[in-house]
């Protein structure tokens, strides 16, 4: 079974390229600087990027086993 992320504040992926290299799989992203946003869209290009995360409604937004979050 592979563990599903969702990633908060994600910046430029490197958490995220991380955990996908131990065989974890993203899922969502959530990012609101352009350049940081265009960086995940062109590493993650099927991975949806939520956004400003006081905007997301979470009830649409699909359950993972993992929310990592940068800083």
């Amino acid at each position: 079974m592979t563990l599903t992320i969702g990633s908060l504040f994600s910046g430029i992926g490197g958490l995220d390229l991380g955990l996908e290299r131990a065989g974890m799989k993203v899922v969502w992203q959530s990012e609101i600087d352009p350049y940081a946003s265009r960086v995940l869209a062109k590493h993650w290009p099927d991975v949806p990027n939520l956004g400003d995360i006081t905007q997301i409604d979470w009830k649409d937004v699909p359950r993972v086993d993992l929310i990592c979050g940068g800083y």
